[in-house]
């Protein structure tokens, strides 16, 4: 593997492993809000956060405004951790789906299996979005038209203080390390909302 990827990059390389163990801290460009999140989030191979997740019906609004400009997404352009569909526990009696966004404003929330098992998380902030979006995942080649990177840039920057980064999805921790599956049907529910915002670099 090490001779293969260095005749192909035409420069020394070797891929490293992450041995599932490793962990290291979190260090916050982008903090939680003060108060919500009582751990020091850790990771291992993930550039940030362990988990990126956002809503169902936040996808479908995005693209709707995409479809304007002639551009679509999928989930796996945002390379998502978790993607959550209906409505929690404490939605308004007699609705069937989140609103879009609505994810921006949790604090935390509750995941739980349909064993019964449940593991708290802790919403840490906005994800942020690079150039990666506009990379072709099949064939590696980036898009002429900067698209959807450029379109998101007219309505996906909720971040106040720093209004020029795309945000799309929340990260995420769980409170306490889990060893619990989760599947699809598991249930969520909120346990409190907030303002999420980032510090200038």
């Amino acid at each position: 593997a090490t001779r293969w990827i260095s005749e192909f990059l035409g420069k020394p390389c070797r891929i490293i492993f992450k041995d599932p163990s490793y962990a290291r801290a979190v260090v916050f460009r982008r903090p939680p809000p003060p108060g919500t999140c009582s751990v020091q989030p850790t990771t291992g191979f993930a550039d940030e956060f362990p988990i990126v997740f956002f809503n169902q019906p936040t996808i479908d609004e995005t693209n709707r405004r995409l479809a304007e400009h002639g551009t679509k997404v999928d989930h796996f352009t945002f390379r998502p951790s978790l993607v959550f569909d209906l409505a929690p526990s404490i939605a308004a009696a007699g609705d069937t789906e989140l609103p879009p966004y609505d994810e921006e404003s949790w604090g935390s929330f509750e995941l739980i299996t349909s064993s019964g098992e449940s593991v708290e998380f802790c919403v840490t902030s906005h994800c942020e979005r690079c150039s990666m979006l506009n990379i072709d995942r099949d064939t590696g080649t980036i898009s002429k038209n900067y698209q959807p990177l450029k379109t998101l840039r007219t309505f996906r920057t909720p971040n106040l203080e720093r209004p020029t980064k795309v945000c799309f999805g929340m990260q995420t921790v769980p409170t306490h390390p889990p060893d619990t599956i989760v599947s699809v049907g598991d249930r969520i529910k909120i346990l409190g909302r907030c303002v999420h915002y980032s510090v200038k670099m």
